[in-house]
């Protein structure tokens, strides 16, 4: 990750959008492995965490969601004009957020399940909204999430474990589209993807934030995390050590704080 040229098309480089509303807003978050951080994510954004593995990113996100404990601060989501404390993971989903965690194969999908049968588990009362469910609404349902997000074969009645895994992240962030989230938290949402694939995700992330919703990015891919961030926030033991604007910001600015270093010449 140091020590090699970025060649990086500026053109791809997101400008800070500071114009729309705050949907997340966690102040004094604490947790195993974090160590009071303050985060704000608004409107249109697409935020990145950065920072060396162990770092404390993930933890801090799944503290922030109430996936994992959280021993002190204050979360609120604000969807639809709502403000939603946040005080476990159900609360969270019911504020409108959306995650696509770091394990999409263990923590993401049911890989025995259908594309159709996984898109449902999250949207139960769109597809069913009085308790019975219609096979040919589901997987009508489940056709057009999978159109927006690309899947090829588009075939939801195939086991989600027979894709490939770039395949396998687009049904991941199909079932939650089918929600209409405010706030959306990608994990390492390109790894282990191929190249194609990872420039579909790209798109589809940066649609999101066209659309007017709020997005968090956590990636130890140096070039994504560039060229998806307005800001970069750089966490390093626990706590953010830096924020970088991000079409100003550099492989090396970004490894100079992860790594605890001062920022000479970035």
């Amino acid at each position: 990750m140091v020590g090699r040229e970025l060649l990086l098309d500026a053109s791809k480089r997101r400008k800070v959008n500071d114009t729309g509303e705050v949907v997340l807003s966690a102040v004094g978050i604490k947790a195993p492995g974090v160590n009071g951080i303050d985060l704000e994510v608004k409107s249109g954004q697409i935020i990145g965490l950065g920072g060396l593995v162990g770092a404390g990113r993930t933890e801090l996100i799944r503290a922030i969601l109430g996936a994992d404990l959280r021993t002190a601060g204050r979360v609120v989501i604000t969807s639809q004009g709502k403000k939603h404390s946040v005080t476990s993971y159900l609360s969270a989903i019911r504020a409108g957020v959306a995650y696509v965690p770091e394990e999409r194969r263990t923590d993401g999908l049911a890989l025995g399940m259908t594309v159709s049968e996984n898109i449902f588990l999250p949207n139960r009362k769109q597809v069913a909204p009085r308790g019975i469910l219609s096979k040919v609404k589901n997987d009508s349902f489940a056709k057009e999430l999978s159109e927006k997000v690309n899947l090829r074969p588009p075939e939801v009645t195939r086991e989600a474990g027979k894709y490939s895994g770039g395949n396998q992240q687009k049904i991941v962030i199909a079932k939650w589209l089918g929600r209409k989230p405010a706030f959306v938290v990608l994990d390492e949402p390109t790894r282990g993807v191929d190249v194609g694939a990872k420039s579909e995700i790209h798109k589809l992330v940066k649609q999101l934030a066209d659309d007017g919703v709020a997005v968090l990015v956590i990636s130890s891919d140096l070039p994504e995390l560039l060229e998806l961030s307005e800001i970069i926030h750089v966490v390093r033991d626990g706590r953010i050590v830096g924020s970088l604007i991000g079409e100003d910001a550099t492989e090396k600015s970004v490894m100079s704080l992860a790594a605890g270093e001062k920022l000479v010449g970035a």
